[in-house]
Order: structure tokens, then sequence, then C-alpha cells
């Protein structure tokens, strides 16, 4: 038999008519509240869909809805593992392009993976304790420390700093908020920044990389096309200060779907033994 999810719930009536009553919620245990021996570890590959992983473990394609229960999916289109095509494709609709996507900041981590290199007890001891808190110590015999390694934790920081630029020469068309503006010399790149307030006369921007102080360069903005003359420019705030900043990188928009989505890589099936005990279990609950 056919184990599809919504023939599950109640039926009522709704409007003078047969329904199903989808208001009714049910959920499988997860985390360390499940039976290990119950639950077995899966690894999605690209193009694989519930449905064909339903039909080849369960012999019963329509209770791909089971997967999706058991790990938490409501959204099947974008909680579920995307291929390399079809990842491609969701950055392109929701940013423009891939090139927005990797060019658009969303905040700053600690960049402790990117940095494997042992500090020696020395150094360490050398360094202010605003750099010595980014480290802990590693112990040999009887307690004693032979070196520093990274402290493992994800600090974030909305930004690493805000920069106000006065400008001259501004055009007609004015910069959008939130939007990538380049620095020029006045032919290459030689900075970067997005948006966070603008008129007629100064340009504030964060998320700020190379150089981006020099009087006379031109500021162009990536979507709008709107340009100014660099005149002054300071930095108006430290975010992270400056003695932290090589302990942070930049988390952009492409990084973030990218690890949400090899995230989704990763699944549990219920075993297959007892798959049909509880789908019967589902339906008495959804039914009261």
């Amino acid at each position: 038999m056919i184990e599809t999810y919504f023939s599950k719930f109640p039926q009522i009536i709704y409007n003078n008519t047969v329904t199903r009553n989808i208001t009714e919620r049910v959920s499988i245990v997860s985390g360390s509240n499940r039976i290990p021996t119950n639950y077995y570890p899966y690894e999605l590959i690209d193009g694989l869909r519930a449905d064909l992983l339903a039909d080849s473990y369960y012999k019963d394609s329509a209770m791909d809805w089971l997967i999706y229960l058991t790990n938490g999916i409501t959204d099947p289109y974008y909680d579920w593992y995307m291929g390399t095509s079809e990842f491609n494709t969701y950055l392109e609709t929701k940013y423009g392009s891939i090139e927005n996507a990797e060019n658009t900041v969303l905040y700053y981590r600690s960049n402790w993976s990117d940095d494997p290199i042992n500090m020696t007890v020395s150094a360490f001891k050398s360094q202010t304790p605003a750099i010595q808190k980014y480290y802990i110590p590693n112990f040999g015999v009887n307690n004693t420390v032979l070196n520093y390694s990274r402290r493992q934790e994800d600090w974030t920081a909305s930004t690493n700093q805000i920069v106000s630029i006065t400008c001259t020469a501004v055009s007609d068309t004015s910069f959008n908020e939130g939007e990538v503006v380049n620095i020029y010399d006045p032919i290459n790149v030689i900075g970067r920044g997005v948006v966070c307030l603008s008129n007629s006369t100064v340009l504030q921007i964060q998320h700020v990389t190379g150089n981006n102080s020099v009087t006379g360069y031109t500021v162009k903005g990536r979507d709008s096309g709107a340009t100014a003359v660099i005149a002054t420019s300071v930095v108006s705030q430290y975010v992270i200060p400056l003695s932290e900043q090589r302990f942070y990188s930049p988390v952009t928009a492409y990084d973030k779907e990218n690890e949400k989505n090899e995230s989704q890589k990763f699944i549990y099936l219920l075993n297959s033994g007892n798959a049909l005990e509880t789908a019967e279990s589902i339906r008495k609950q959804l039914n009261g």
C-alpha cells in the first residue's frame, strides 16, 4: 500500500466540503532522544531526490515524507541537498549571479580553521591580552604547556570597520544602500566596500577591503552604476580592532549558502523495519 503523508490527516467538514485538517502537527524525535538502533546516518549524492531514496530504501517512493519528517525538513526544495548545477542555478536566481554571491559579505567570523600553525610559549607570552584570548594551551607531560593553538570558537562581528568618504563630482545616479562599491585607481579595482549610508556628499561603507583612502580616486556602485570622487576618507569605527582583524575572515553569501547546502548532505534514515509501524503511529496521533 502506498503510504502518502496527507492521507493520514483527519477528515473534517470545511465550508460544506470534506477536506483534510492540515492544521494538525506531528514530529519524530530527533538528536540525543533518538534510539541509535532505529536510525542510521546517510550521505546524499548529487541528483538523489527524496522520492528516489524512499523508493530504494522503503520500496515506496511516496514515503519521501518520512525522510523529510525524520530530518525536520519543511521545504523539500531548499532544505534538501542541491547538486552543483542546481546549487548554481539557485545562487543565480537569488543573487543575480554567482559572482554577486561571492562578493556579498554578510559578516565576519573567527578564522581559526584556516590557522593550523601553533604559537610557541615565548611568542604567546609576548602578546597582549587582546591577542592571547584567541589561543588556548596544549599540554604535555606533567601538565607542561607545549605550545598554543587557535581557540576553536566561531566568534562573529557584524563588519570589520566603517569608513566615511566625503565625495565630490557625484553622478546624478544615487548609490543604493547595501550595494557593493569598487574603488578604482582609476583603472584597476584597489578597494571594495558595501554602502550603509549615502547622500549627495557623504558615502559610508562597511565590509571594507583594500585601499579606500586615496584622494581623487573613483568610487563606483556595482548595481546602481553611480560614481563619485574621493575627497577625504576616514575610518569612523573599527568594529573589529585593527590589531585583531587578522583573526577574522569575511563570510559571503556564497559561503553561507554553501555551508548550509553541504550540511544538508548528511541526513538520517529511519530503519526500514520500523517504517510502517511509524506511519501507523503517526496516523493515530494525527487523528487524536
